[in-house]
């Protein structure tokens, strides 16, 4: 057989997670079979293990793919005073919650996301980068509470588990009442969380 090319192999992985997105929007996590993906892709089982090692590693792939632009402002956000990191951790609050109401593979994922995370296996696979996630918040949260800027009633790490159940919580009412959820929802909740978490200097 050929030896694929980077760019072959790099087609390929894009073909299965955009299969795996589909899919799993159709039925769900726990009755997707990794065949059903490739059958979907148009490719073999032997092509998902090529770029996956199990159903874990490709959901975690997924997010991955959606959220490459806001790791990239997480990056950011050591790079910023004390006085800009409000504004910077409310701008990826607000880009993931204004994205969830119009764009089909962010709610796909997210209703998957959210089947995952009762996933012992899934959990296992990603803890390595929650864990580095966490840290990251919790780096900013201390030099926003380092420069006058958190809550007085907020210590760094009730900040970071606010911060993370309100992107959750926006995440799971959506997914049990979209109807509900529209750009008021969205401003209204972010305009609450800031209240919540930062002072207004």
């Amino acid at each position: 057989m050929a030896r694929r090319t980077k760019q072959e192999a790099a087609q390929t992985r894009v073909a299965l997670l955009a299969a795996a997105t589909a899919v799993f929007a159709e039925k769900g996590l726990a009755k997707t079979t990794l065949a059903q993906i490739a059958s979907h892709a148009g490719l073999t089982r032997g092509a998902i293990y090529w770029h996956f090692e199990n159903k874990a590693a490709l959901v975690c792939a997924l997010w991955d793919q959606l959220l490459e632009p806001y790791g990239e402002l997480f990056n950011e956000i050591g790079m910023r005073t004390p006085a800009e990191l409000p504004q910077g951790m409310m701008l990826i609050a607000e880009r993931l919650l204004r994205q969830l109401l119009d764009d089909p593979q962010m709610q796909a994922l997210v209703k998957v996301s959210l089947q995952a995370h009762g996933d012992d296996e899934f959990l296992a696979h990603t803890k390595a980068q929650r864990d580095e996630e966490k840290r990251k918040m919790l780096l900013a949260f201390q030099a926003i509470e380092a420069g006058g800027y958190l809550q007085d009633f907020h210590t760094p790490s009730s900040a970071v588990f606010l911060y993370v159940a309100f992107i959750s919580g926006c995440f799971e009412r959506w997914h049990s009442d979209p109807q509900s959820y529209d750009l008021a929802c969205v401003e209204s909740l972010l305009a609450g969380i800031k209240v919540s978490l930062f002072k207004d200097n």
